[in-house]
């Protein structure tokens, strides 16, 4: 029934209760200008989530802490991955962590796309396809696992946190390992509300696979342009989601994060 303020980092936050809902609100003191990076913001909110765990013991579990957990294991595991990864590049090119992190920006989780732009920046490739072709692909000399929550239990988590999951490119051959038929079943099971079909890493027999499953198993269908800015061929709306099943993702949420629909 009030706001709540505080501090993280000597940055404010504020929390807002509502209901059966949490509001979680921040500004940046980073720098002076009127619109500071969204990366700030970012960060500032991902800690401000930390702080509202007590709230949520007071609210009916508003927030997860297992699933609060569980993406920040896998966040944390990602760093120390990718430093690692960038070690092993620099025995051969010219590539550093502080590169790394500087065309990442502030408070960005470090990945491989990341560490593409660094080598482009440092004239070693051309672009992102090509920093992935020939030093990140999957099984490369320099490449380095990191953690990832069991499929199936993710999709359990997200679902006792309100959340809609739905399972991306399962088949992309092309872009290494891929998951069983039996595990995108068993995520089903376990609350599975939908399955990207509509990607391009997914040639026709690879759609047609998904599409089947979600017949089966009655999933939402997806797809997506995966747009990940200029540096990947990618380009938005090369893939998208027809209004029905968009509407059906809407409905299979149970959170307390509130849509915002566009107006026309």
């Amino acid at each position: 029934k009030r706001v709540i303020r505080g501090f993280v980092n000597d940055r404010p936050i504020y929390l807002i209760p509502r209901g059966r809902r949490l509001a979680i609100g921040a500004t940046s003191r980073e720098d002076e200008r009127d619109r500071p990076p969204l990366g700030a913001i970012y960060g500032l909110l991902r800690d401000a989530v930390r702080v509202a765990l007590w709230a949520a013991e007071r609210t009916g579990g508003l927030v997860d802490p297992t699933l609060l957990a569980e993406l920040e294991k896998a966040r944390s595991s990602r760093l120390t991955r990718a430093q690692r990864m960038v070690e092993r590049l620099g025995e051969d090119v010219e590539i550093t962590y502080e590169q790394v992190l500087s065309v990442a920006g502030a408070d960005a989780t470090i990945g491989r796309p990341h560490m593409a732009d660094a080598l482009v920046a440092n004239g070693v490739v051309a672009n992102r396809s090509e920093a992935f072709e020939r030093y990140l692909y999957n099984g490369s000399p320099y490449h380095v696992g990191h953690y990832a929550l069991d499929p199936v239990r993710a999709v359990e988590l997200v679902r006792a946190g309100g959340g809609v999951p739905v399972m991306a490119h399962p088949f992309a051959e092309s872009r290494g390992r891929i998951v069983d038929e039996d595990v995108v079943r068993a995520m089903a099971d376990a609350g599975l509300v939908g399955i990207e079909a509509h990607h391009r890493d997914h040639d026709a027999s690879q759609v047609e696979r998904a599409l089947a499953i979600a017949r089966e198993r009655d999933l939402v269908v997806t797809g997506s342009s995966d747009f990940h800015g200029a540096g990947k061929p990618n380009r938005l709306g090369e893939n998208t989601t027809a209004p029905d099943q968009y509407e059906r993702l809407l409905a299979g949420a149970s959170g307390g994060t509130e849509v915002v629909r566009a107006r026309h």
